[in-house]
């Protein structure tokens, strides 16, 4: 249920008014914000990619500064998204890394062992070599260690397997001030949050409940919208019916108007009258009609503008392998670099099976989806008893990296190299079905992209050729509500083998996964739950 932005109170930890936004190009982001956040909220706020959220954020945390408008606060913290900490890391060992946070490094060390009952990792390690959940760990403790009233996370669940997941909703649980999180994770928002703030066309809602209860509002939003579109298209017809109604009147008036005019029996004045009393009735209902038509226009193109923002994509299964066996492996080893990673994999793809493979961080998962669709390199090897890909197997893999793309190409160059021989207007179609619709967007650089519209071009460049089996790492990372819908329905249309590595639950739950799989103890082993089945959080917390 939408309710007004709430009035400060007493305990108040951050209080905005008037706040706005401009971007270095003129865009307004957001402007007139007015929002109190209080000890002890849970608020997560949403909206698509680009509105804003992580300005906003930033703002409150005094990390930037706004173009207009005041924020009051004690203190507060931001924990940046860990994509774009993993580039800020560089060289830093963790003890260079907290020496470079504070003066008082050991402070943070010790609240860092009471938050997590754990000792910080070898102070001599590279950032580099944390695994996520661990930087994440380390980036809490320093945003956190001087107490700080409100705590801003923006997408803290990226790359986070479900174990180090349930510590940050432990966290968040028993953090004292108030906070807001920025997370596309609907099952984590649904565990930690009170209310859900959308920032949405420059302006801020509030809606009470959780982010199920949001959702069921916006159906609710949509579904009048689409009445409203229906209503406005109807109304348009109706006054352009009117208006050519309106003629025919006009024209027969006008004749009567001339044959009266005409009458040798009246006199000048009264024919003049009869003649101008008929063109003047017809103009202004004329008029009137025609505003009735250009607001009618206006109705339907404003609602309409909603429905063309919305993106969509088509994937294209291959045809000649249907109802075929595509991978088969019999007690298979993985080994990287004469190590051993995971043994004991059994594991077989017919077309049309949809698989997950879950597992921590650092436990092989995306080094084994890559090596069942590539051969054996100098460092990486998959052996066993038997090792079977279908010859002919045209399979995609999706790096929650983007690794496909080139970042230093165009996107429309992009495309070229992923799908050789595709014609400028299949290129371009693809693209814009992405939201990449005119010329300066799909001829700038790859490497200017966000993440979420980097992700879109993943996309994109995967929707044109055939696919058989298509390969998935962590998909929804970088990706708002929207977009990850529009991936749920394309994989519902999608015929062929999947194979699927995410920590999701949301999204897990929506893409019908008939087999789970999980890596523990470097062996994997068949799931007794699917994703779709009460147990299966429970379980994957037990492995």
């Amino acid at each position: 249920m939408r309710e007004e932005m709430l009035i400060p109170k007493e305990r108040s930890v951050v209080v905005a008014k008037n706040l706005g936004y401009t971007l270095p190009t003129g865009e307004i982001l957001f402007d007139g914000i007015e929002l109190a956040v209080n000890k002890g909220d849970r608020i997560a706020l949403v909206g698509k990619n680009g509105v804003g959220k992580s300005t906003l954020m930033k703002i409150l945390a005094g990390v930037i500064t706004s173009s207009k408008g005041t924020v009051d606060y004690a203190s507060a913290a931001y924990v940046d998204q860990l994509d774009e900490g993993v580039d800020e890391r560089g060289d830093l060992t963790l003890m260079e890394y907290l020496t470079k946070s504070s003066e008082e490094w050991w402070q943070i060390q010790l609240h860092y062992e009471k938050m997590f009952g754990r000792e910080l990792p070898d102070m001599s390690r590279s950032l580099k070599q944390l695994s996520g959940g661990e930087y994440m760990r380390l980036k809490l403790a320093v945003a956190t260690y001087k107490e700080p009233e409100i705590l801003l996370l923006d997408e803290p669940t990226n790359h986070l397997d479900v174990t180090s997941k349930e510590v940050l909703r432990d966290f968040i649980e028993h953090f004292p001030g108030g906070v807001m999180v920025v997370s596309h994770d609907v099952h984590f928002i649904d565990q930690v949050v009170k209310d859900v703030w959308e920032l949405s066309e420059g302006k801020l809602k509030r809606f009470g409940g959780n982010y199920q209860e949001y959702l069921q509002a916006k159906a609710i939003e949509e579904e009048s919208r689409e009445r409203r579109l229906n209503e406005a298209q109807k109304e348009l017809a109706q006054s352009e019916r009117a208006m050519i109604k309106e003629q025919k009147r006009a024209a027969r008036s006008r004749r009567t108007g001339k044959k009266l005019a005409g009458d040798r029996s009246m006199s000048t004045i009264e024919k003049g009258y009869f003649k101008n009393k008929a063109s003047s009735s017809a103009g202004r209902r004329g008029e009137s009609i025609k505003a009735d038509i250009d607001e009618a226009k206006e109705k339907v193109e404003a609602n309409k503008a909603k429905k063309r923002k919305m993106a969509r994509l088509n994937l294209v299964e291959g045809e000649t392998l249907k109802g075929k066996r595509l991978i088969e492996i019999r007690n298979g080893i993985l080994t990287v670099e004469n190590t051993e990673l995971i043994e004991g994999i059994n594991l077989t793809v017919k077309y049309g099976e949809r698989i997950l493979l879950a597992g921590e961080n650092g436990s092989g998962k995306t080094t084994l989806v890559k090596s069942i669709l590539t051969e054996t390199s100098t460092t990486i090897g998959l052996r066993g008893e038997e090792i079977f890909r279908m010859p002919e197997l045209s399979g995609l893999y999706i790096s929650q990296r983007y690794d496909q793309i080139d970042r230093k190409k165009s996107l429309i160059e992009n495309m070229y190299l992923a799908n050789p021989g595709i014609d400028m207007q299949s290129a371009r179609r693809a693209l814009g079905n992405l939201l990449f619709r005119e010329k300066h967007e799909v001829e700038k650089l790859a490497g200017s992209l966000s993440g979420g519209e980097t992700a879109r071009l993943a996309f994109a460049m995967a929707s044109v050729s055939p696919v058989d089996m298509l390969i998935l790492d962590e998909p929804t990372n970088n990706l708002d509500r929207d977009n990850i819908q529009i991936i749920i329905d394309a994989l519902s249309q999608f015929e062929g083998a999947m194979l699927v590595v995410s920590h999701d639950i949301g999204f897990l739950k929506q893409i019908n996964i008939e087999k789970a799989y999980v890596i523990t103890a470097h062996r994997i082993s068949e799931m007794k739950n699917l994703p779709s089945e009460e147990g299966f959080y429970g379980e994957l917390l037990t492995k």
